[in-house]
């Protein structure tokens, strides 16, 4: 295993022998920029990442067999070169014309680096080490805030005028907030270890950490065998951009053409709040975070419980869906826990745009609502659409991309509900100890595959915070070598209520 310093400020691999003629390497597909620099580019946020750019994604991952710190470093230098807003930092930019109504008078705006030799000097992310003799924590889902170098200083105070015209200087790197991302990686005597990440959530959401745990993976294996290859492509041009330079910069204000069953799908204007806004009214003081685990035979029987509901309630002539998925089957239980008749469920809009390369925060919050709580699970299938016993598609109004484009511009009204439902289990792959098959493109496998994935006391409480402050329940799903935990934030009673489920295991 290769020494490793304690912390080193890994930047993107521009080679000077590239870049000879002073030209930088190309950056990946970006938005429409907003002022270039001489060693950035300034791009704008989308509503939602300035809603959640004060929130954290700490995300811990165990491996029972460590990985080589030097490597995951050298690794890691290969593939900022496609992820380079990894190393970006925000400033908060004055409004130069006014404000409107409503409206703050300052706003945060993101420097990327460019990518050329050399590159600048605040264009990194901290990378830190450490060796220790403790035994790793236990293993119930929440990471101690030790093994994380949280990213909690990117939001910087100082306000500045930016000019959007390019120019030839730099901006003072003063005043620019903290490192949008830091990883810390801790090597315990056991040889076991934790790589953790933590990073700005206006950069990425949990397909996004999947993306870039899958080309550190595969770039590390490259090193490790002693072979070169080509680095992840991925895009950074978030498709609201893409639109509104289709309509010539002008946003679609027009709701008299738009379908009935998508405004259902949008609550009311007066209920047009954000919950991860801050700015809620509501308190909770109970409001707790509770972790549970759900097997696979378990979440077979919940499928059954609300199937066998289902079918007394079909209708005749209208389509129902034969089947339930476990995210549906395990969002009903706690819907019926909490009594719940309204939900905002998170979708990656993705593969419905057929941009499964983006790397950002790419996901659409679907507004639910149901006559009783046994209903959630068939209303969460019916907007995703099914396929019948024929090969037959249904797909769901969120299936369709006219939808996904119209929904992006009033993301801002996510509604006031009674539960948030957030699965990550799509995008990792956990496995037993000693497993070492070959896995797909959410693989994070270094020297193992990891075990476990969890998140830290941090991440945790600020979960609490948005259901507390909101008056609402949470839910976060991972996935398990077998089954998935799921995190309940919310009034404990619910909480304790979910842990002494009935079900067998």
């Amino acid at each position: 295993m290769s020494v490793c310093p304690t912390l080193v400020l890994v930047r993107p691999l521009v080679l000077a022998e590239s870049h000879s003629n002073g030209c930088s390497a190309e950056l990946p597909p970006m938005p429409p920029t907003f002022a270039d620099y001489s060693d950035c580019i300034v791009i704008p946020l989308t509503n939602q990442q300035k809603t959640v750019s004060h929130l954290t994604v700490d995300l811990a991952f165990h491996y029972p067999n460590a990985a080589d710190p030097g490597v995951l470093v050298a690794a890691l230098s290969e593939v900022l070169v496609s992820f380079p807003t990894l190393c970006s930092r925000l400033v908060r930019r004055r409004r130069k014309y006014g404000v409107s109504e409503g409206d703050d008078d300052d706003e945060l705006m993101l420097c990327v680096p460019k990518l050329q030799y050399p590159v600048s000097e605040w264009a990194h992310v901290p990378f830190s080490h450490q060796q220790s003799q403790v035994q790793p924590p236990k293993q119930d889902g929440i990471a101690p805030d030790s093994v994380f170098d949280i990213a909690t200083d990117g939001i910087p105070s100082v306000i500045i005028s930016l000019d959007s015209s390019s120019s030839s200087t730099r901006i003072d790197k003063s005043v620019f907030g903290g490192p949008l991302t830091r990883i810390k990686v801790t090597t315990n005597s056991s040889e076991s270890q934790m790589i953790a990440l933590s990073i700005n959530h206006a950069l990425v959401d949990a397909k996004s950490i999947s993306l870039l745990m899958s080309a550190w993976s595969k770039q590390y294996h490259r090193y490790r065998n002693g072979s070169v290859g080509a680095g992840a492509r991925v895009s950074f041009d978030h498709p609201i951009f893409q639109q509104h330079r289709t309509r010539n910069g002008v946003k679609s204000s027009s709701t008299g053409s738009i379908p009935e069953d998508w405004k259902k799908l949008l609550p009311k204007e007066e209920d047009g709040t954000n919950p991860f806004d801050g700015n809620s009214t509501s308190t909770s003081s109970n409001s707790t975070c509770t972790v549970y685990y759900r097997s696979p035979e378990q979440i077979i029987q919940l499928k059954q419980q609300f199937h066998e509901f289902q079918k007394d309630e079909m209708q005749l002539g209208t389509p129902n869906p034969p089947y339930l998925s476990s995210n549906d089957a395990l969002c009903g239980e706690v819907c019926t826990q909490i009594d719940a008749t309204s939900l905002l469920l998170c979708m990656d809009w993705r593969p419905v745009l057929q941009r499964t390369d983006f790397f950002g925060y790419g996901v659409s919050f679907l507004y639910l609502s149901y006559p009783t709580a046994m209903h959630a699970p068939t209303a969460c299938r019916t907007v995703l659409g099914w396929k019948d016993a024929h090969g037959n598609l249904y797909n769901g109004i969120a299936r369709d991309p006219n939808f996904v484009f119209w929904k992006m511009e009033n993301e801002w009204r996510q509604g006031k509900t009674e539960l948030i439902w957030n699965s990550w289990v799509d995008f990792f792959i956990i496995r037993d100890k000693g497993y070492d098959g070959n896995d797909n493109e959410v693989s994070a496998k270094m020297e193992s595959h990891p075990d476990d994935i969890m998140m830290s006391q941090q991440m945790c409480q600020m979960r609490i915070d948005v259901a507390a402050t909101s008056g609402l329940s949470y839910c976060i799903v991972f996935p398990q070598p077998n089954g998935v935990r799921v995190y309940f934030f919310g009034p404990n009673k619910h909480g304790h209520d979910l842990c002494s489920s009935n079900l067998k295991v």
